[in-house]
């Protein structure tokens, strides 16, 4: 009995769904026209995605409305808080209650503000908090009360806003020309609420980082380079209070480690960044990836070093990316789609939104590599069919996809395609993207092959269909040399309940089996050849 048990444990774990594994799945979010500029996202403490975002007139009058979007875990929710000649450089925080907290530039020729906004008491409450304030960023401390870092458009010096239960307190933090403008500036309180900046300063290219001591600013400069550093800055402090700056291009992060700043490069390129830390410490950071097509990427440390990884492989994707992390520590980044202007939200776990996978394999052939796949559309997204990739595991440490298809792949499963272009030698990663008929996307499977090192199998089990199945089941086999196939079939309990064997010649083939008056259920199939076992599971429904 103890052997049974074991069996049955890996049967379960053979046939589990590709989309089981955590994987990206994307969304548009808003699609009514130049949306998502400028966007910037919050979870709750229900993990429940708040987005800010800007909507952009192209036409007469042109402008910009500052609009808002969560989740309800059925639909999103949209809002326009404010109808505007000009509502952007908007920033979001979320209270303790679960309350969103706003900063933004209000522009109406020919006078400009820093304005903040609330929804507290179930409705939007807008105020002004200064005049000639652009590149807003927020932060809310424990007491929920708002903290707002911004450059003044009318000199360029970096301000600092603070509202104490009463009143704002506004002070200069930095008075040298163009500190805070130009790039993004962030901001986050620590432990007894005190204010910490990262901004650029935009004239010599210079990333600063700002605090208080003793009631006095403080300004540190955690990167000595200059002439590009800054750009796209944010800011997180460490369960040790200590600050962590990421910033491009080229993409880098530093931290303060024992009263001295820390930095790596983290990549080539990346601009736009946003900065999150798990649990452990480790930081997560989304960016656009200037090289190649302007991607949206994310890196995050695993504790010995860097990963790199492509979360829309769509050229364009990534302007204005905002990250955060849920409480499973699960990535959440929304972001402007730069070639359809649509607001984006992408966010990674298990489960599909419309495909599931059952199988994804590469074998190597005299051609190349040959791709084989079967899906069936299961959720409630429709699709529209399948982008391939690839990526260079080998010779690739930054990990940029090479897009294979020039047109959607479609039919009907199984799918196939031959990758004729890999080289003799090379470790590839495929990467298979399902697209739905309503814009969103997913990444339903990742596969490897090697042109040349891997041996062919005596047999694969390329697909098991229908499923679920009520009268007949077909098996497609893939066999390297003709010999026997003993085909069996066990109820949830471990018990056979079927059993067949055959000789097949070699090749690719369809063996079927009928099923007859079996009960209806969960099963698996278990086919043997060679010495080798595959198995599938399967559901019998009546």
């Amino acid at each position: 009995m103890k052997n049974i048990s074991i069996s049955l444990i890996l049967c379960l774990l053979i046939v589990v769904p590709i989309n089981a594994q955590p994987s990206w799945h994307i969304v548009t979010v808003d699609s009514d026209g130049y949306e998502g500029y400028g966007c910037s996202l919050s979870l709750d403490s229900f993990n429940i995605p708040h987005i800010v975002y800007s909507r952009q007139y192209t036409t007469s009058p042109f402008g910009y409305d500052l609009k808002y979007a969560y989740y309800d875990n059925n639909n999103w929710n949209i809002s326009v808080i404010i109808y505007a000649t000009a509502a952007y450089d908007e920033s979001i925080a979320m209270d303790s209650n679960n309350k969103s907290h706003i900063s933004f530039y209000y522009y109406d020729a020919p006078d400009s503000y820093v304005c903040y906004a609330n929804n507290v008491s179930g409705v939007w409450q807008i105020s002004n908090v200064d005049q000639n304030g652009t590149v807003t960023t927020i932060a809310v401390d424990s007491l929920n009360h708002p903290h707002i870092a911004y450059s003044d458009d009318g000199w360029y010096g970096l301000k600092y806003a603070h509202f104490d239960g009463n009143t704002w307190i506004i002070q200069v933090v930095d008075s040298q020309q163009q500190s805070g403008s130009g790039n993004n500036n962030a901001i986050t309180t620590d432990s007894p609420n005190n204010p910490h900046i990262s901004y650029c300063q935009d004239a010599i290219g210079q990333l600063r980082y700002a605090h208080k001591v003793s009631g006095s600013w403080v300004i540190e400069y955690p990167d000595s380079v200059t002439g590009s550093m800054g750009s796209g800055t944010s800011i997180c402090l460490n369960s040790q209070d200590l600050p962590c700056i990421s910033h491009g291009s080229p993409l880098h992060y530093c931290s303060k480690i024992g009263g001295t700043w820390q930095v790596q490069q983290v990549d080539s390129s990346g601009g736009g960044t946003s900065l999150a830390l798990n649990s452990n410490d480790y930081p997560y950071i989304a960016y656009s990836k200037d090289s190649p097509n302007n991607l949206l990427y994310m890196a995050h440390w695993d504790g010995s070093t860097w990963q790199l990884e492509t979360v829309d492989p769509t050229p364009g994707a990534g302007m204005h990316c905002s990250l955060k992390l849920d409480s499973s520590n699960r990535p959440h980044i929304a972001y402007q789609m730069n070639y359809a202007y649509d607001l984006m939200y992408a966010w990674y776990g298990e489960g599909g939104i419309g495909v599931t996978l059952s199988s994804f394999t590469a074998q190597s052939t005299s051609n190349g590599i040959k791709l084989n796949w079967q899906a069936t559309n299961s959720g409630s997204a429709q699709l529209a069919g399948f982008n391939l990739y690839r990526v260079d595991t080998q010779n690739d440490p930054e990990k940029n996809y090479l897009k294979l298809n020039s047109n959607l792949i479609t039919g009907n499963s199984l799918y196939s395609f031959l990758d004729s272009t890999a080289k003799s030698g090379v470790n590839y990663q495929y990467h298979l993207w399902a697209l739905y008929t309503n814009g969103s996307r997913e990444e339903v499977g990742t596969t490897e092959g090697h042109s040349d090192s891997i041996k062919p199998a005596a047999f694969s089990l390329l697909a098991v269909y229908p499923n679920p199945a009520k009268s007949l089941l077909t098996c497609r086999l893939s066999l390297s040399q003709a010999g026997s196939v003993n085909l069996s079939l066990y109820d949830i309990s471990g018990r056979l309940v079927l059993s067949r064997r055959m000789d097949l010649p070699s090749g690719e083939q369809d063996i079927s089996v009928v099923l007859g008056k079996l009960a209806k259920g969960v099963y698996t199939v278990q086919i043997e050849s060679g010495g080798e076992v595959r198995s599938k599971r399967i559901v019998i429904s009546r």
